[in-house]
């Protein structure tokens, strides 16, 4: 395969349209032709070919995983699982995953943490390390988080959130709509028992 021409995208800024005399062939990064010193009337070899491809693609992966966990935090089953749905192959997945790994952009744990102590001021504990298992954290971590953000002071500002929003309430159905919003939220009865003599405590 010889190329025959190659044309700047008006789409994607530094990507370029490769042709030969067959037509279209393959888009790339400047970067990877300039790297493989590609230009019009280079000839491509299978073997040449396969790694420019595979050259392009991993490009293109670091720089779909960068802005992907810089927008917001991620753990690593939610970026390949975008990497994947992406059309990025595996290994290069894999790779671009390993470098924001190395680079301090993913961490499970770190995620773990923050999510839990944002999340047990709405959901139980049981919930929170549901979602982050779903998420791709290992239980151990996600427990470990959950563990280190969760207190009392958390279900307890739901419970006054719920008090003052029942506080019209004769005291029995006060107490029945409390607990059912806060079994709503997924905590059980031994979750909140405390809370309607917390006062006492």
């Amino acid at each position: 395969m010889i190329i025959t021409e190659i044309r700047a995208q008006r789409s994607k800024k530094n990507r370029y349209n490769l042709y030969t005399e067959d037509g279209f062939l393959i888009s790339l990064w400047d970067e990877t032709i300039v790297k493989n010193s590609v230009k019009e009337g280079t000839e491509l070899s299978e073997e040449l070919f396969k790694k420019l491809k595979e050259e392009d693609t991993l490009k293109y992966a670091k720089e779909l995983s960068f802005k992907y966990v810089t927008y917001s935090p991620r753990t690593e089953k939610q970026l390949l699982k975008k990497l994947e749905n992406s059309g990025i192959d595996g290994e290069s997945a894999r790779i671009a995953a390993d470098m924001m790994k190395e680079y301090g952009y993913i961490n499970d744990a770190a995620y773990a943490r923050e999510y839990a102590a944002s999340c047990l001021k709405k959901y139980s504990p049981y919930v929170v390390v549901s979602r982050l298992t779903a998420d791709g954290v290992d239980e151990k971590t996600a427990r470990a988080a959950v563990d280190e953000a969760n207190s009392r002071d958390n279900i307890k500002a739901l419970f006054e959130k719920y008090e003052r929003k029942y506080s019209a309430l004769e005291p029995r159905m006060k107490k029945k709509r409390i607990s059912e919003a806060l079994a709503r939220r997924g905590f059980s009865w031994s979750d909140m028992e405390f809370l309607f003599g917390y006062e006492e405590d």
